[in-house]
């Protein structure tokens, strides 16, 4: 009985969630994006663990570090690049000594 009342239970915050996503006009447009590959690579996986997870606009959005290409609606694809790319700039080693 206990197994009943605990799935009626999620299954009620499963269509919550549905219903909120879907009437949200940002949701609506990412949807309609056309997708982009990001490719997970390996060489993150020391700065960030196995998975980088971040918030865009309020929506979770996680990004796994296996060597794999992933996609994702474009605008998330921008905004994932720019913070890998932010990611890859603070861990290079820079030369000491050199003019700019």
């Amino acid at each position: 009985m206990s197994e009943n009342i605990n799935t009626t239970v999620e299954d009620k915050k499963v269509k919550k969630v549905t219903k909120r996503k879907h009437s949200n006009p940002f949701f609506e447009r990412l949807l309609n994006e056309p997708m982009v590959k990001v490719n997970g690579s390996e060489v993150y996986r020391q700065f960030c663990g196995d998975v980088y997870t971040f918030l865009y606009n309020g929506y979770c959005v996680s990004i796994k570090f296996n060597g794999e290409d992933q996609e994702f609606p474009e605008t998330i694809a921008k905004a994932l690049q720019r913070k890998l790319s932010a990611i890859s700039k603070a861990n290079t080693p820079r030369a000491i000594n050199t003019k700019i």
